[in-house]
């Protein structure tokens, strides 16, 4: 089987420039761009998480009150 490819690949025309892997790295960002629906994610835990944590807080100072003028 004699396919057009193979005999391109074989004589090596096929070859990537030189500076082609530096070319390529150039124009990606690094750092990703972090979606924005990821962003609202992480933003809404973190004001979740601190939500929950006042009212423990709270609860605790509520719980020490009550225990200290039970008498």
């Amino acid at each position: 089987m004699n396919d057009p490819f193979e005999e391109l690949l074989e004589r090596g025309l096929l070859e990537p420039p030189a500076d082609f892997v530096e070319r390529v790295l150039q124009r990606l960002e690094w750092p990703p761009a972090e979606p924005r629906w990821r962003r609202w994610v992480r933003d809404a835990a973190l004001a979740g998480g601190a939500l929950l944590g006042a009212a423990q807080l709270l609860t605790f100072a509520l719980a020490a009150w009550t225990a200290s003028t039970a008498f």
